[in-house]
Formats: structure tokens, sequence, C-alpha cells
């Protein structure tokens, strides 16, 4: 029997062990979703490289001269340590009950102009990106190019208004399910998609369909496994499924004018392989493990990105880059063995993101993995606890989402959070007023 599939059976009873040991906590309580989420990202992916070990990027594995299953073994021995220490830091803390006198906060006009306000705000940033590049189709024909043309677009920073607003209108639904409001909600969220969507990734708009799951157990009904029927799960996975694909042809050269000429057939071409790998951090998180050691860690030198980052008396290109996958890539792929904070200039500014496992790993080996996710955990249930003692905040339950989905401690989550904080005060300001001016 190889080591990867020896892995392979080792995760799935690991995470699959969690998730029922908490049978009785919530379904999207951190550390039975974090089990789920593990099972996908990481189970799923090394079965899809065990069936197809071609899946498993190769230039990798050239650099580490190892074969793939002398690879796992490392990282399968990390990667528990990894995961135990972040479900001990999830339960460090108690589990918060509901208050038992709901928060006066879900004033219904305030909600409902709450949401019209910020998914306006959102939607004329949008616009205004669209006007100084030269419309949509433009967007549209240079996807390639979407990171130059994002490049210095401030006025996108507003679009992430536009899914709390979203959640502002499950929120109204809840407080009056009309068929008005459910309306709004389907207006709202078809823009909200279609606009993340032609940006050219996926990321954001995946986060959105799952942000509305999530919002709707908490704020309408609670989703069991009992009551999850599977005519309707399986519409939304085939719908995820079909979009995953799509950007990426249509991101290719001229993709969207092929795409209208019927040059591209997508039910062909979907591989649930590939769709697999797309969300996936394994194969970084395999090179990490066998590459760091005593002599190359980093000594936590990533934090320093975050200060000179926020420095904006330095030219851009004196700065190191905000993404430490930069140095993950130029060092796996370019064969430069580069650390933080060694500016972007002297760099392929292309990113293999490290997530909280490269965090902690190649910051400084097991101490650092055991402290990175510990405190990764005591994070997840603090968002949780927040969101629970806020009587089911609409604001704070976009933060506990973002939070379990995104966060971890490299620098460009840290200045995500950073913006986002500041995104939901804008929100949070907006409602005040309103509440206190209903008749604005």
């Amino acid at each position: 029997m190889s080591e990867l599939l020896l892995s392979i059976i080792w995760f799935s009873f690991l995470y699959l062990g969690t998730f029922l040991l908490f049978k009785k906590k919530n379904l999207f309580h951190p550390v039975r979703f974090i089990s789920l989420l593990y099972i996908i990202r990481n189970v799923f992916y090394l079965l899809v490289v065990y069936f197809d070990e071609e899946k498993f990027p190769e230039r990798i594995l050239v650099f580490l001269k190892m074969d793939l299953n002398a690879a796992v073994v490392e990282y399968t021995y990390v990667q528990t340590i990894a995961f135990i220490c972040l479900v001990i830091g999830i339960s460090f803390f108690r589990d918060k009950k509901t208050p038992s006198k709901i928060s006066k906060f879900y004033n219904y006009f305030a909600v409902v102009k709450t949401a019209n306000v910020c998914f306006t705000l959102g939607l004329l940033g949008y616009l205004y990106f669209l006007i100084s590049i030269g419309g949509i189709n433009f967007l549209l024909s240079n996807l390639t190019n979407r990171v130059e043309l994002q490049s210095g677009q401030y006025s996108l920073i507003f679009m992430k208004l536009m899914p709390i607003a979203v959640i502002f209108r499950i929120k109204a639904y809840s407080l009056s399910p009309s068929k008005r409001n459910r309306l709004f909600f389907l207006v709202f969220f078809i823009i909200t998609a279609l606009a993340s969507s032609s940006l050219g990734g996926r990321k954001n708009t995946i986060f959105l369909i799952l942000m509305c799951l999530i919002s709707y157990h908490f704020l309408i009904k609670n989703f069991t496994f009992k009551n999850l029927k599977l005519t309707r799960l399986l519409p939304v996975i085939l719908i995820v499924s079909f979009y995953v694909f799509l950007i990426p042809a249509i991101r290719a050269p001229d993709g969207f004018n092929k795409l209208l000429n019927g040059e591209i057939d997508v039910i062909e071409e979907v591989e649930l392989g590939d769709l697999i790998s797309k969300f996936s951090y394994t194969y970084i998180d395999i090179f990490c493990a066998n590459h760091y050691n005593k002599d190359n860690i980093w000594y936590f030198s990533s934090l320093l990105t975050i200060p000179y980052n926020l420095d904006i008396s330095k030219s851009n290109t004196l700065r190191p880059p905000i993404d430490e996958g930069v140095y993950f890539y130029n060092i796996a792929m370019q064969n430069s063995e580069y650390a933080p904070p060694t500016t972007r200039s002297k760099m392929d500014l292309v990113s293999l993101p490290i997530e909280n496992f490269g965090f902690g790993y190649a910051n400084f080996l097991i101490p650092g993995i055991i402290l990175a996710f510990f405190m990764l955990g005591i994070v997840y249930k603090w968002a949780y606890n927040l969101f629970i003692n806020s009587g089911k905040n609409p604001i704070i339950l976009f933060l506990y989402m973002d939070v379990l989905f995104n966060f971890n401690f490299s620098s460009l989550r840290i200045i995500n959070l950073i913006s986002l904080l500041i995104n939901l005060s804008v929100v949070f300001l907006i409602y005040r007023f309103l509440l206190i001016n209903k008749k604005v």
C-alpha cells in the first residue's frame, strides 16, 4: 500500500472522526465546518492525485528531488499536528449561547435601506471602473490582463459592499418573507455574481453562493443532513461546477468571443479532478513541508512585509510583495531562494499562496505550526461567539464567514482583514444613521 493511499485513509479518519465527534454542534460551527472543508480541500485533492499523479505539479517534485509518496510522508505528519492544534484552539473557549433578549438591531426599515445603499455604492464603484477602462466588452476581451486592468482601480473597493448588501436582503426576507423581498434578493444576488465574475475570478462568486447558504441557515432556517434535499442540493453543485470551469475558459485569449461563437464546449471539457484541484492548496503545503528546515526558515520575517506595505512613503517597487506566496513561487518554480522582506522588484510577481500552513512552517517549523493553527482556532471561535452574542447580526455574520473561509496569519490575509473591518465599519455607520433617521 502506497504512502499516498495511507495518507488519504488517515486524513479521512481524522477529519470525518472530528466532524462526528462534535455532532451536537451546529453544522456551521467552526469545528464541524472546517472538518468538512479539509475533506474537500485535502482528501479529495489527494484522491485526485492518487488516480492521476499528473495533477500534482511536476516542477515541485523536481525541485524537491523527491517522488510524490516520499513527499507526502512529511506533509502528513505536519498537517496532522496542524489540524489537531486547530481543533484545540477552537475548543479553547466555550460556546456562547444566543442571548435571551436579542438585540434590537433588526429594524426592518434600516435593514432594507442599508442593503439598498450598500448595493448602490458597490454598483457605482463597479460601473465607474468599467467606464474608466473602456466598457464591459473591453474588460471581457482582455481578461488575460485582468491584474493590470484592476491595478490602481480604487473604485473596486466599493464592490466589497455588494455581497454585504445581499446578506442584508436575506435578513430583510427573514423579517418579512414577502415575494417583493425575495425578488430583491435575487436581483441583488445575480448582479453581484455577474459583476464579480466579469472581473475574471471565481473565488468571490463561489464565496457569495456559500455565504447565501450559510446566511439562510442562521437567519431563516437551520440546515441539517436530515432536511437537506438532494434534489435541491444537486443543482447548486452542478451550477458551481459549471461555473468553476467557465471562468478560466473566458479568461483565455479571446475566450469570451470563442464561447459566444460556440468554439468552447463547456460541458465536454469539465473534469472533476480539475475542479477539485482549483480549490486546494495541498500541493503548496507539500512543497513547504519538505523544503523548509532549520537552515532556511524565515523566523517570522514575513510579518515585516506588513509595515513595509503600509508605508505609503516607499515606492511600490521597493516594497516586498503583500502576498508571501510570491517567495514560494520563485523558490519552487524559479529555483531562487528568496525570503521576506526581499522587494518585489527582484522577483517574478506570481504566487503560490502560503496560507496558514505555509506561514507557520516556513517561519518556524513545527513550533510555528503549533502556534499558527492554535491561534487560528481561537480566531475562528472568537468570530463565531461574537456572531452568536450579537443576536445574529448580519454584519458580524459576514465577518465570521470571511474569517472562516479566508483568514490566516499571512501578510496578505491580515491586510485583507484590515480592509474588511474598515468596510464593515462603514456599513455599521450607514445602518446606525438610517436607524436614527428613519424618514431618510
